[in-house]
């Protein structure tokens, strides 16, 4: 099951936001700023024509019915194949976050969706754009309730083809090594240096990742192991503090109230 299908499934995902929709007028070629790339998340629906997108180390190329998804910050250049009056694309950029009101992406990085229903896309997209100028409140919850059913379709696809970018891949292997040395306490300056990235940039890639920044992801991890100790065996809540990593059991006690709703010692009564 892909990302999209398992939020779907588990109802863990909520729409907090359509920030902008539009069919794009004719643009030979488009790159976001290069400091802080693309500026929100959204799909790219082709509808007449062709197009490229050329990310840092890998391509793809776009045609009629095909959707894109690109993540937020992403840096890229789309160059139109086609002759420019023969190329038009709908834009659907949005906000999704899960239940506790973090941010979700679909991906970190982009992906295009392939053997999707191309003509119930092409009807959904074309209906976003028929209510998205109309401000009325009735039709905010059709725009959700449209993208929801983008989101369905989507989920749907027989492949999906990522890019493959040597950065993307290096933030994966520092998320399994903080879940692998939670007990550590490497800074995030530290990552950044062990897979050669600037600080700023390395900490970018990995909230979009892991939806929190690297000492904050860590303190999950501890948190949420020292719940099952607490649960699971009799040792003390200063015991349980240390043999997760956290050096101060009242700094302990402050992180899991706030990610666990309790007090380690409430969870013990």
């Amino acid at each position: 099951m892909n990302k999209v299908q398992d939020a779907l499934a588990n109802e863990k995902l909520n729409i907090s936001g359509i920030i902008f929709a539009d069919k794009i007028p004719v643009i030979k070629t488009f790159s976001p700023p290069q400091s802080s790339g693309r500026y929100k998340s959204g799909f790219v629906f082709m509808l007449k024509g062709k197009c490229r997108y050329e990310f840092e180390s890998d391509s793809f190329d776009i045609s009629v019915g095909d959707i894109v998804y690109v993540p937020e910050g992403s840096n890229y250049c789309c160059t139109h194949l086609t002759e420019p009056k023969e190329t038009r694309y709908y834009v659907l950029d949005f906000d999704l976050t899960d239940y506790e009101g973090k941010i979700m992406n679909l991906s970190s990085c982009p992906v295009r969706f392939d053997g999707c229903d191309k003509g119930k896309l092409k009807f959904l997209f074309e209906k976003v754009l028929e209510v998205y100028n109309v401000y009325e409140f009735s039709n905010h919850l059709i725009l959700k309730s449209v993208l929801m059913e983008i989101l369905y379709v989507v989920s749907k696809a027989e492949n999906v083809l990522g890019i493959s970018n040597p950065r993307y891949d290096d933030i994966k292997r520092a998320l399994n090594y903080v879940e692998t040395h939670y007990k550590d306490n490497v800074s995030s300056e530290e990552l950044a240096k062990m897979y050669n990235m600037s600080h700023s940039h390395f900490r970018r890639l990995f909230v979009k990742a892991a939806g929190y920044p690297p000492t904050l992801y860590r303190n999950r991890i501890r948190v949420h192991k020292a719940y099952e100790m607490l649960i699971n065996s009799e040792l003390s809540i200063s015991q349980i503090s240390e043999a997760v990593g956290f050096c101060d059991v009242y700094y302990f006690s402050t992180m899991f109230k706030k990610i666990i709703g309790v007090s380690p010692s409430m969870l013990r009564k």
